[in-house]
Formats: structure tokens, C-alpha cells, sequence
């Protein structure tokens, strides 16, 4: 079930097998492409799973070599990366904490 998944803040999104999740913030605070910057910035979101073992919040950040977040009590894992245009956040729902993904350099531990 590894995919990238776009959500609003605030949009359910029904993953199957009674598996939802619920965007609840994003904070951006990355440095435009046209400007020299002190520090790259942070992109992070909180995200509100919830699925048979009940509710947990995670909060996957993106930077080099960030590591996806374990979804507790699932072989899933979710990270967050940058869009290829560096405008945006992409979500991703992974089933193997090594998949490539997007705008993101594999972790350490791969």
C-alpha cells in the first residue's frame, strides 16, 4: 500500500481496513528556492491515525535524511517530503520503511 497521498489539513482520508487519518497541521517554514538563508527550515505535520488499535498522533518531519514515522501496531510507516517544485508537502503512506520516496534521500538505516 505504499502511496503518495496529498490531504488538506482537516480532510479524512479512509485508508481501508479501518485505517483513517486526519491532517491536523503543517508547519512550513522552509526557505524560499530564490533566497539565501541562515537555516533551510522545517517542514513537519501532525497527523491523527486512527484503525482498530484506536487513536495516535505522529508527527513525521521532512529534511535530508529524515526517517519515516511507525504507525504503532501496523507495518506501516508515514513520512512527509517536499514536492519536486519545493512549493508543497506530500504525504506518504509506506509499507516498507526503505521505499524510495520523492524528494527525499533514503535514511540512514536503509
Amino acid at each position: 500500500m505504499t502511496g503518495r497521498l496529498v490531504a488538506s489539513i482537516g480532510q479524512v482520508v479512509e485508508l481501508g481496513g479501518g485505517s483513517r487519518l486526519v491532517v491536523t497541521r503543517v508547519n512550513d517554514s522552509r526557505c524560499p528556492a530564490d533566497v539565501m538563508c541562515v537555516s533551510a527550515g522545517d517542514l513537519e505535520a501532525e497527523i491523527r491515525w486512527t484503525d482498530t488499535n484506536g487513536e495516535q498522533v505522529l508527527q513525521p518531519k521532512w529534511s535530508y535524511h529524515s526517517a519515516p514515522v511507525a504507525v504503532a501496531g501496523s507495518d506501516r510507516f508515514v513520512t512527509i517530503s517536499d514536492t519536486a517544485d519545493g512549493g508543497g508537502a506530500v504525504l506518504w503512506i509506506l509499507d516498507d520503511p526503505c521505499a524510495p520516496v520523492e524528494g527525499q534521500a533514503p535514511t540512514s538505516r536503509c
